[in-house]
């Protein structure tokens, strides 16, 4: 019986498993397709960073978490092949880290996308890395919209399987408080908004 009640107790505070997901992982979607960019101005570099972003972005449209994963996937193949060959660590000015962190944040983003859920929130977690660079001394300068952008990404990939604690809104809350004034208006509000309705689950 006790075993029972501790089971019970898990599962009411995580975001329940319905339709009612739906709207909200839509909505978080198109946030992260907002937010998780990069805009390429220098023309030499424009269609390497182009065709990764596009890559990225028509995966995350196209999504359907619904069917099945391909363990052999040529998409991914393709993906750490782009990895390699944007895994520079020198560089040339500010742009140019910039331009490199997000290409293979990107490309490791795309590959969560096309991964079951025991092998995506890895991808993720190395997204999430190629921004910040070193856990002990993270960096996000001029970059603190595209990494409010996959930690949504993590939240949505956390929505589909219906695995959102109230922890997970929390680190979210606190990254905006943080970079507050670094973060767009139009994304911050938005943001905000989403987690505000999220929490309402949890009530």
């Amino acid at each position: 019986m006790k075993k029972s009640v501790i089971i019970l107790m898990f599962y009411t505070i995580i975001i329940p498993a319905s339709g009612n997901n739906i709207p909200f992982i839509e909505e978080t979607k198109e946030l992260v397709l907002r937010m998780f960019s990069i805009g390429e101005f220098n023309p030499i570099h424009q269609p390497e960073t182009e065709k990764i972003q596009k890559k990225f972005q028509d995966i995350l449209i196209h999504r359907n978490y619904k069917v099945t994963f391909k363990e052999n996937n040529p998409e991914i193949d393709t993906l750490f092949k782009w990895l390699y060959d944007n895994s520079y660590c020198s560089y040339e000015d500010s742009p140019d880290i910039r331009r490199y962190k997000m290409r293979r944040a990107l490309c490791f983003a795309s590959v969560a996308l096309l991964s079951d859920y025991d092998k995506a929130y890895t991808f993720i977690e190395y997204a999430k890395l190629s921004i910040i660079e070193h856990i002990k001394t993270p960096d996000v300068d001029l970059l603190e919209n595209q990494y409010l952008g996959v930690l949504l990404m993590d939240l949505m990939l956390k929505m589909e399987e219906h695995q959102v604690y109230p922890e997970d809104l929390k680190t979210i809350e606190n990254y905006l408080m943080v970079t507050k004034g670094k973060i767009t208006k139009e994304n911050y509000m938005d943001t905000n908004k989403l987690l505000t309705n999220l929490k309402k689950l949890f009530a």
